[in-house]
């Protein structure tokens, strides 16, 4: 069996499963960030080891599309990278460490993101 054929050939088949899959949605933000998230780029890894797995024990990996599209849409995420970074100072650090602590310690907060740069050394100064 070729590896990059069948890769190539699953990724194809999960991708346009999920194209169809997401032109049967309303119009909202929720729908334009799944979109988002999906079609960003993706080698579709997860779903493609499902229907590989499915191939090796002998079941048809194709029967399980949308288990395998679902994993998909269920691992897909946004994450914000910042474009530009802001060098912190010492005391800058502190407070920005301890009011991200602050934030993920709340249950409605599931990330945290900033553009602060902290150095190794202000790093190293606010362990000791």
């Amino acid at each position: 069996m070729d590896f990059e054929k069948y890769y190539s050939d699953r990724q194809k088949l999960i991708n346009n499963f999920l194209e169809k899959r997401m032109q049967k949605k309303g119009i909202s933000r929720v729908d334009e960030a799944m979109a988002y998230s999906l079609f960003a780029g993706g080698k579709r890894i997860r779903p493609i080891l499902l229907m590989a797995t499915a191939d090796a024990v002998g079941a048809n990996g194709y029967n399980f599309l949308p288990v395998a599209a679902g994993l998909e849409m269920i691992s897909a995420e946004l994450n914000q990278v910042p474009q530009t970074t802001m060098e912190v100072d010492l005391e800058t650090a502190r407070k920005l460490l301890r009011f991200i602590e602050l934030l993920e310690d709340n249950d409605d907060v599931q990330n945290v993101y900033s553009d602060a740069d902290i150095s190794d050394e202000i790093m190293a100064q606010l362990e000791d």
